[in-house]
């Protein structure tokens, strides 16, 4: 006497072993893009200092400006102002020595003198977020693999397996006996 499941997969036409390979390995491909994909953890999080990274954004953006405006051969007096501040501290000045260095300048150069301190703080906002989203990729990157691909093919294997077994479509040969 044989058992029905094993009777009946035995007349099925389609074979359900490339059925489980596809999906595993479908799995296994969703497992190593959900590496990538998945948002950082609370814990990921921590490992990121957003304020360090944006600090040093912004004393690169300060010194770079502050190179070029040396390198022209005559600086109107905001942009001198901007470079001994970049000189004394290499950072965005804060609003305080803004209106400190600003009681000097005329009305014409205040506005300029404002112009430069928005392109660099837009500068270094800029670079400090390609800087953070550079730092949350290097982090996903070195997320263990393995985990995620073992994760991806379990459930490409387990629901492949469900789907063969709860499939109710099953033709029977004509002469069985």
């Amino acid at each position: 006497m044989t058992i029905g499941t094993v009777q009946s997969s035995e007349y099925r036409t389609n074979p359900c072993l490339p059925n489980v390979v596809n999906a595993t390995t479908t799995g296994v491909i969703t497992g190593f893009a959900a590496k990538y994909i998945l948002p950082l953890t609370i814990d990921e999080k921590a490992d990121i200092n957003a304020a360090e990274i944006t600090e040093n954004a912004g004393r690169k953006v300060v010194q770079n400006k502050a190179a070029e405006f040396k390198r022209s051969a005559v600086l109107s007096p905001a942009e001198d102002i901007f470079v001994k501040m970049a000189e004394k501290e290499a950072k965005i000045p804060c609003a305080e020595e803004i209106q400190k260095a600003a009681k000097s300048l005329k009305e014409q150069e205040i506005a300029k003198f404002n112009d430069i301190i928005k392109s660099a703080q837009k500068a270094a906002d800029s670079m400090a977020k390609k800087a953070l989203a550079f730092e949350a990729f290097s982090i996903k990157r070195i997320r263990p693999t393995l985990h995620f691909l073992l994760a991806g093919a379990g459930a490409g294997f387990c629901a492949s397996v469900c789907h063969n077994v709860f499939r109710t479509k099953v033709e029977k040969q004509s002469n069985c006996y």
